[in-house]
């Protein structure tokens, strides 16, 4: 069966580390089909996208995708674990979606999953301690614990990365994850080859 991999995605600009996003896809199934889930008009944070659905796509399509789909206002301005749950529902939906690859700056797909399993199953002892944490006023990251974890879900692509494993677990998908390491910094002062 070929591996056919989802990304859901807004490419409000397609950039270098999208694009890189795809070569590392091929370098590990040379032979997938990259199918790209796409916001249209509106963006996450359910602001207008800088660029029209068709210029994204096709700047989508010439750096390598297969085929771009556009994904339903309903889900693309929604916050992390809605946007994560409408894109992975229809790729789960499409029955042909083989593995879901996503940015994350924490590739380590055990961490990350533990994290959504907890997240996901919460055991009274967890709900407990988050929702005193919480009442002292810490942040979620900070609410969650151990250092190691909080550093984790204080990253914006480690945590619609935890979203996405959230919602294949919710769905019990059978589309298996495929992480992509995220290079470079969001609050670089200068750009560099990283992405």
């Amino acid at each position: 069966m070929k591996n056919i991999v989802g990304i859901i995605c807004e490419y409000d600009p397609f950039h270098r580390g999208h694009a890189r996003q795809f070569s590392l896809i091929r370098a590990q199934l040379p032979d997938a089909l990259i199918v790209c889930l796409m916001s249209g008009c509106f963006t996450q944070r359910g602001m207008p996208a800088l660029f029209s659905p068709a210029f994204r796509a096709k700047a989508a399509l010439e750096a390598g995708a297969d085929i771009v789909l556009e994904l339903p206002t309903i889900a693309a301005v929604r916050d992390a674990e809605n946007f994560a749950l409408g894109g992975v529902g229809i790729f789960n939906r499409l029955g042909f979606i083989s593995q879901l690859s996503f940015g994350t700056e924490n590739p380590d797909l055990s961490l990350l999953g533990q994290i959504a399993h907890l997240l996901e199953h919460p055991d009274a002892v967890f709900q407990t301690a988050l929702q005193q944490s919480l009442a002292q006023g810490k942040p979620f990251a900070a609410a969650l614990g151990q250092a190691d974890t909080a550093a984790v879900v204080s990253k914006p692509n480690n945590i619609l990365a935890i979203c996405y494993l959230r919602a294949l677990d919710r769905l019990q998908s059978s589309i298996l994850p495929l992480p992509v390491k995220r290079d470079g910094s969001y609050h670089s002062a200068s750009l560099s080859d990283a992405v």
